[in-house]
Parts: C-alpha cells; sequence; structure tokens
C-alpha cells in the first residue's frame, strides 16, 4: 500500500470525542493531513513514516490517563526516534509539573486543557515553521541541530568560538528568530541564551 504524500501530523490522543475533533482542527489550520491514533505502539508506527513532520502529544494515556508517565515515556522515544519532528505536549494535569518534566524531554511547547482554540492554532503555526525550517536545512545539506542537553549545561565554552556561533546562528534560524524558542531548545535559561547572542552579536530583530 503507498503512503500519501505531503506534510502529515500525528494526534495521539485516547479521548475518542477529542481527538478526531483536533485532528480536524489541526488539518483545517494547516492543510496537512492528519492522522489520529489512541496508542503508544500505533503512533510509534506511524511516526516512522518520513512524511510526518509535527506531533500533537496527550500526556495522559492508557494504562494510567491520570498520570504523565505513559505520555512522557512516549515523548521521549519519539525525540529520540524523529528529532526532527516538533511535539506539542497538551495535558489536563498539574500543569506546572508536568509543563516542565515535558519541556526537559525535549517538547516543542505546551498546551494546558482545555485548550484555547487561539492558543492552539498558534502553536501549530510556530511547530510548522519550525518543522518547515528544519527541513530546509536538511535539504541544504546542512545537518539539523541536535542538541545534548548536558552538554549545554556544561557549558558552551567549551566548543570553540566559531562553532559557538554556528550553533547560535542554526538554531535562531530553525526558530525564526525566536529567543524563547532558541533558550527551550538549547535547555538556557534566556538571560544566559542573551550573553552569547551579545557575545557574537546575533541579537535577532525579533527579541522575544
Amino acid at each position: 500500500m503507498t503512503e500519501p504524500a505531503g506534510e502529515q501530523i500525528l494526534v495521539v490522543e485516547d479521548d475518542p470525542l477529542l481527538g478526531p475533533q483536533l485532528a480536524q482542527r489541526a488539518h483545517r489550520h494547516t492543510q496537512w493531513q492528519a492522522h489520529w491514533c489512541a496508542e503508544p505502539g500505533q503512533a510509534l508506527a506511524l511516526a516512522r513514516r518520513p512524511q510526518v513532520k509535527l506531533a500533537l502529544l496527550d500526556l495522559g494515556l492508557p494504562p494510567q490517563p491520570d498520570r504523565p508517565d505513559e505520555g512522557l515515556r512516549l515523548l521521549s522515544q519519539l525525540r529520540q526516534w524523529r528529532p526532527d519532528v516538533p511535539v506539542l505536549v497538551m495535558t489536563g494535569q498539574d500543569e506546572a509539573h508536568c509543563a516542565l518534566q515535558a519541556i526537559e524531554a525535549g517538547a516543542f511547547d505546551f498546551l494546558p486543557k482545555p485548550i484555547e482554540p487561539s492558543a492552539f492554532d498558534a502553536a501549530l503555526q510556530r511547530a510548522c515553521r519550525y518543522a518547515r525550517a528544519w527541513q530546509r536545512l536538511a535539504q541544504q545539506g546542512a545537518a539539523p541541530v541536535q542538541v545534548d542537553s548536558q552538554q549545554v549545561r556544561a557549558g558552551l565554552r567549551e566548543t570553540t568560538d566559531a562553532a559557538q556561533e554556528r550553533l547560535l546562528r542554526q538554531v535562531l534560524h530553525a526558530c525564526g528568530d525566536n529567543v524563547s524558542q532558541a533558550a527551550r531548545l538549547l535547555r538556557l535559561e534566556r538571560t544566559q541564551l542573551y550573553y552569547y547572542l551579545d557575545k557574537y552579536g546575533l541579537r535577532p530583530p525579533r527579541d522575544v
């Protein structure tokens, strides 16, 4: 069976009513084909498709939907298998705690439930921009940026100035000059990132 062409979105949500609704809205907003599934095994199988460019993931999945463990486990697997795919995390649980865990595990963005439609659309737009930027870098032969959080915490000082500047330029480009998103991707506080941006004169025109 031939897989459909074009960009695709993976929606992982165990609620049989909300899942299809999110997939439909994602499709309408992006015009990308959206696939809804309710369990991690199917999600991982779909994520292997190269056409999948974006994922929406509910943290509360069976067998313990009242806890984020299964969703966080799936998030880590998705980030390991498909580092090019930004993952938007959704949850109705302890927002602050889950948000921190999700960002540490590599989530692109965090959406608390009930999801505000405007926030959902804005997050989709940011994630699509990021996915397209990553795709452009790959097509140009530039190695997409993959950051080891332990290395970053050890300090960018361990690399040469040229490598530091190249890394920062790639990350900013991939994030559309969004400083907040670049800081999350690099696992840095904004103040730390500003230090390096000022060091190399890279403060973007869109300082957000």
